[in-house]
């Protein structure tokens, strides 16, 4: 029980901070928005373009982590649910494009939490960005060593 109100109170957190940076790029793209429209035909049209995906960007988290309060706050595991595979698909998303850009955070992720993968080892069977779909990356090796994902029985396999 203890335990369940601790995970509670971290996902309230959590939530709350999504919300507040939502807010943020909402009031942030409002305001350069505004600047740019009394610019008229000095600002660049790009510009303004700026400012409106901002306020789309902070719109979507905002109305995310609203589903997340939501849920959590009535007990409803249907909207938690449904934050979950959002968030889910996201990382699955970019599990499977593995830039180079991206390459360091998510294996920074998968260190620090000790897990591999959205939905386990298998995700990097398909990922597209992931040239051998024998392997894991490193960062999902239990014990670290050069090309330790390609021994299966020293990859985690929690998910993230």
């Amino acid at each position: 029980m203890c335990m369940f109100y601790s995970v509670r109170c971290c996902f309230f957190f959590f939530n709350a901070l999504f919300s507040a940076s939502g807010i943020a790029l909402i009031v942030i793209g409002v305001q350069q928005y505004s600047n740019y429209s009394l610019l008229g035909a000095f600002a660049i049209a790009s510009l303004s373009k700026i400012s409106i995906v901002l306020i789309a960007v902070g719109v979507a988290i905002t109305l995310i982590s609203l589903l997340g309060h939501l849920g959590a706050f009535f007990y409803n595991k249907s909207m938690v649910y449904c934050m979950k595979i959002i968030i889910n698909n996201k990382t699955i998303k970019v599990i499977n494009e593995y830039n180079p850009e991206k390459r360091k955070a998510i294996d920074g992720i998968q260190d620090k939490f000790g897990c591999c993968g959205a939905n386990g080892p298998i995700d990097w069977t398909t990922s597209a960005g992931w040239e051998n779909h024998d392997a894991v990356p490193d960062s999902c090796c239990v014990v670290k060593s050069p090309d330790c994902g390609q021994d299966k029985e020293n990859v985690r396999g929690k998910v993230c």
